[in-house]
């Protein structure tokens, strides 16, 4: 078969042996489903003031065949390329996707270290058809919903954004804050809780949003943890992990918990910022005082709330008291001057240099085994994308540009270091399209390796 591929809104998805006139047939339902799925996304927008008719509206958008066809197609793009399957593939999958039954697709899971140090966090990896499904209701969900001013990490208000708005504060004279984060976030939303809040319907709630029943199955090569149950101690890669609160990896929990908090009612003093980025919290005031008032206030506006028992780690960082860390970001006026220092935390930026290692093993092993170039080829395209976006997302640090031409400099030492690569014009396509996204011009370095990756 040859090495063509299909691409389909920006994306490269590969070949089934049928070939590519059985994809085409594909590609041309799609984009008739495409239409339709438009079409029902702009009847939930207008019907979104009214609570009744969006439900109905919402019943019909989960229930249509041609929106679980598009969400299958969205949730494969956001995929590693060597993770995508073919386009025709995943139509004959979407006439599986029942979002108002249980999807017996395996999931599987593993627990994560939190950065704190204290405990675990339960992580999910779900397959094409729970992806597909949550993407429908995420789709769904934002017809309805109209973040708040301080909410961030959703509608394209990303961490940098959240930075940038912070250290625009601090600028203008916010040097006294604050740092919060609520203990775990998504743990604290019940599907009873949900039912009633959300304008959803209760089965579409109840199996995808926050699944009665999931074919759980540990990840393979998942760390062993000790635990203790009622004081008898042992050892496993896993305890039972509960299925009444959000699953975080699910692609619609963020949306969700951010929908649910936009119903609080917090109102702080005048002149406070506030900002929070899905359960990290930061409050920034002109004086003490103020600040003080704000934290008060906003906690009992959790503690009022309907929504769930939301609890506070109050171990916070302030800004007149060495810095602040926030979103994996050091915020701190150099001593004795109004200078702010802008920058990613150690932390973050050991755990990149750990994963750039680890990424880079994978590749000189590649170069080893695997006699067919391309495969290295898109291995270091896809080096080269992971290091541009950890640059964008720390958009907001003083060392910004540096980061983006260490990414170009070490793009073009691995293409030197494994030959040249053959052409990988998706690479060129997608750099490009985030360079483009996040209005930076690219850098000498970076359009010598945009040259290189597209032949």
């Amino acid at each position: 078969m040859p090495s063509v591929t299909m691409i389909l809104d920006g994306a490269e998805f590969p070949l089934t042996d049928l070939g590519s006139d059985h994809e085409a047939q594909a590609l041309a339902e799609y984009s008739v489903c495409r239409s339709r799925e438009r079409k029902l996304h702009k009847r939930l927008v207008a019907a979104a003031s009214t609570k009744i008719e969006f439900r109905l509206r919402a019943h019909t958008y989960m229930s249509s065949p041609a929106c679980a066809f598009v969400a299958m197609i969205e949730q494969a793009k956001r995929l590693p390329r060597w993770k995508r399957r073919a386009v025709s593939v995943y139509h004959d999958l979407s006439k599986l996707l029942t979002p108002f039954k249980p999807i017996t697709e395996q999931v599987e899971f593993w627990y994560e270290p939190k950065a704190s140090g204290n405990g675990h966090r339960l992580l999910h990896d779900f397959g094409p058809l729970h992806r597909a499904a949550q993407h429908m209701v995420t789709r769904a969900l934002s017809a309805k919903f109209a973040p708040k001013s301080f909410q961030y990490g959703i509608e394209q208000r990303g961490q940098a954004a959240a930075i940038e708005f912070i250290k625009a504060n601090i600028e203008s004279g916010h040097h006294y804050g604050l740092t919060l984060d609520v203990k775990d976030f998504f743990n604290t939303f019940s599907r009873e809780t949900l039912v009633k809040l959300l304008p959803l319907p209760k089965s579409v709630i109840a199996n995808v949003v926050i699944p009665d029943t999931l074919e759980l199955k540990p990840k393979k090569g998942a760390k062993k943890h000790k635990h203790s149950i009622q004081g008898c101690a042992f050892t496993s890669t896993y305890p039972v992990p509960s299925q009444t609160v959000l699953p975080q990896g699910s692609a619609c929990s963020n949306i969700v918990a951010a929908y649910v908090v936009s119903l609080l009612d917090i109102v702080l003093p005048a002149g406070v910022v506030f900002v929070m980025y899905v359960d990290d919290v930061c409050l920034l005031a002109k004086n003490p005082d103020d600040l003080k008032l704000a934290k008060n206030a906003l906690l009992h506006a959790f503690e009022e709330s309907t929504a769930g028992h939301f609890t506070f780690d109050l171990s916070e960082d302030t800004l007149d008291d060495g810095g602040l860390r926030f979103l994996g970001y050091d915020l701190w006026f150099i001593p004795g001057t109004k200078k702010l220092l802008v920058n990613p935390t150690p932390g973050a930026t050991n755990a990149h240099k750990k994963e750039c290692k680890l990424r880079e093993g994978r590749i000189a092993s590649l170069a080893k085994t695997k006699p067919n170039k391309s495969v290295v080829a898109e291995g270091i395209a896809d080096y080269y994308v992971y290091r541009l976006a950890w640059a964008m997302a720390f958009k907001a640090a003083d060392d910004h540009f540096n980061m983006l031409e260490d990414a170009a400099n070490a793009f073009v030492k691995l293409c030197h270091k494994h030959g040249d690569p053959p052409p990988v014009k998706w690479s060129a396509v997608m750099i490009r399209k985030r360079r483009i996204e996040n209005g930076q011009q690219a850098t000498e370095a970076g359009r010598d390796c945009l040259e290189v990756a597209a032949g």
